[in-house]
């Protein structure tokens, strides 16, 4: 049984919110989002960190940060959901 729940692409993930909720309490999840907005396929971006952190429940964090590029920021948390 999987311990572990990575996607590196929640910015993709048209009904994010259902999609999350279907992890079971108390796996892993490795998240990344994004906040370009230009792409279409960009179907759930965030604004900032903190969107991101209200979007991505965790009972544990091991890990939240933001990498700046040059068209957008690259979002990502890890924990335990």
């Amino acid at each position: 049984i999987p311990d572990t729940v990575i996607n590196t692409s929640c910015e993709h993930i048209d009904d994010f919110e259902y999609w999350y909720n279907n992890i079971p309490l108390g796996k892993i999840v490795i998240l990344q989002s994004n906040d370009y907005h230009d792409l279409p396929e960009h179907v759930n971006t965030v604004t900032d960190k903190e969107h991101f952190v209200s979007t991505t429940p965790m009972t544990t964090v091991f890990y939240s940060g933001e990498l700046k590029l040059s068209k957008y920021t690259r979002y990502m948390r890890i924990g335990i959901k």
